[in-house]
């Protein structure tokens, strides 16, 4: 299935996210070009 980009600063939901994807047919990718960007709205500064 498609590339999907997670944006997500906690480690474990990040963790958490690419397991779920993975086991349903998705790829995780960690930059461009992706089909999806599932993004965190509450990313904390740095």
């Amino acid at each position: 299935m498609g590339k999907i980009m997670i944006v997500e600063d906690d480690d474990a939901i990040h963790a958490e996210l690419s397991t779920l994807l993975s086991a349903n047919g998705y790829q995780p990718v960690t930059g461009l070009p992706c089909g999806l960007i599932l993004m965190d709205v509450n990313l904390t500064e740095q």
